[in-house]
């Protein structure tokens, strides 16, 4: 039969990137599979293994795994090579990240340190709510958020329930 190598990721470039969606990661590794045995709306045009079937293979899908082992599937995949696959980065929820280059079931490692994909200024939040006072907790973090997303001079939505309120009455006392 075939064998198959797991995808090796050597490096992201770049290895740190904003948490806003829709930034390209370019991944570097190897055994990434060639993108001419994958033509584009074709069936796989490569060796195939015992037992499996050509709809079996599907060209390379990166992912990013986050805290809790949450798999989120980048929002494109360029298949480019053999060695080079880019990634249009999800939004980030974790300070850091692993990238996957998932290929026909094989995965590059997790959490290898060249795997590791880092998010600049991600938004940090407090949360030590009362079961009671969830919701209001939430509208306390909306607001942190706002602030901090507002240096950053990224548009955001009012919250007019919490400005007539007044942020620091109820946020400062209540949330954290």
């Amino acid at each position: 039969g075939v064998l198959y190598h797991n995808p090796i990721i050597r490096v992201l470039v770049p290895p740190e990137t904003s948490f806003l969606q829709g930034q390209s990661v370019t991944i570097v590794g190897r055994y990434f599979g060639l993108p001419e045995l994958f033509p584009r709306g074709g069936v796989y045009t490569g060796p195939i293994g015992l037992g499996r079937l050509r709809e079996d293979y599907a060209p390379p899908r990166a992912m990013l795994v986050m805290h809790m082992k949450q798999v989120v599937q980048c929002n494109a995949t360029e298949h480019r090579g053999d060695d080079t696959v880019v990634c249009t980065t999800p939004e980030m929820v974790a300070l850091n990240a692993s990238m996957v280059v998932e290929l026909s079931g094989h995965e590059s490692a997790l959490w290898s340190d060249e795997s590791i994909l880092r998010a600049d200024q991600l938004p940090q939040f407090k949360y030590n709510c009362p079961i009671e006072k969830t919701g209001r907790c939430y509208d306390c973090c909306e607001a942190s958020c706002q602030l901090q997303f507002e240096q950053q001079d990224i548009a955001t939505v009012p919250d007019d329930v919490l400005e007539w309120e007044g942020f620091h009455a109820f946020c400062a006392s209540e949330c954290w």
